[in-house]
Formats: structure tokens, sequence, C-alpha cells
């Protein structure tokens, strides 16, 4: 599951790197009806459920923080940061899984869009779980 958790973490960065950019460090501080994009909705979401999680959220808030201040390398420890909470939480990074868009992420097939990040699908993970 390592490479599967690896590729959510790199989804899961994008929008919260989006979430950040849009509502700053203090996302769940974030009012519930402002006006956003589905991308920045989404990365709100994710990081959410994701800070639900007792502990890991000190060193997430910690990430998230670095990511809002645009320090060098943060998007990088924040995509580490995620990728050891949802390797340590199975359950959560299924759970996260399933909030991501079918296009977000895949093991396998993978298509590089020449950005460095790969996207697609990972089909080992059912909506019916």
């Amino acid at each position: 599951m390592d490479l599967e958790v690896t590729q959510i973490a790199a989804a899961v960065a994008a929008y919260a790197t989006a979430a950040v950019a849009a509502y700053g460090a203090k996302l769940q501080d974030a009012a519930a009806g402002h006006a956003s994009n589905a991308t920045v909705d989404l990365g709100h979401r994710l990081l959410s459920r994701i800070l639900r999680r007792e502990p890991s959220r000190q060193v997430i808030e910690s990430a998230l923080a670095d990511v809002a201040a645009e320090e060098d390398g943060s998007e990088v420890a924040l995509r580490l940061q995620l990728r050891k909470v949802l390797t340590a939480d199975p359950e959560l990074a299924r759970e996260v899984a399933m909030m991501l868009p079918a296009d977000s992420f895949t093991v396998g097939a993978q298509h590089n869009h020449g950005s460095g990040t790969f996207i697609g699908r990972d089909f080992n993970y059912s909506r019916e779980s």
C-alpha cells in the first residue's frame, strides 16, 4: 500500500495547498459558506478529515503553516507528513481516497503530464467499501 499512500498523499497535498492559499493555515476557522472553487472546497474537506486524527494534528498543522508562509520545501514536507499520517492509519487513507475525484491518482498505469506529478486513479479502492 506504500505506493498508493504516496500517491494519495500527493493528491491530497495538491488540494491542501489550494485550500491554504485561499484560507491560510487556519483552515478549521474558515467559514463553511465561504465562496471558493471546487478544488479549494475539496482541499478544505480533506484537511478537515485528516485533522480530526489527534495523533497527527499538530504535525499537519505545522506543515500547513509552513506552506502558508511559503517556506522553501514546505509543499514537499507537507506531502511527506501526509504520507506518514496515511501510512499509520490505513482506514483514514481509504476514507481520504474515496473523497478524491476519480482522476486524482493511480497505481500501475501512471501518466506524467509534465508537472512531475502523476495523475490517474487507484483501482484497488472500491467506492462500495
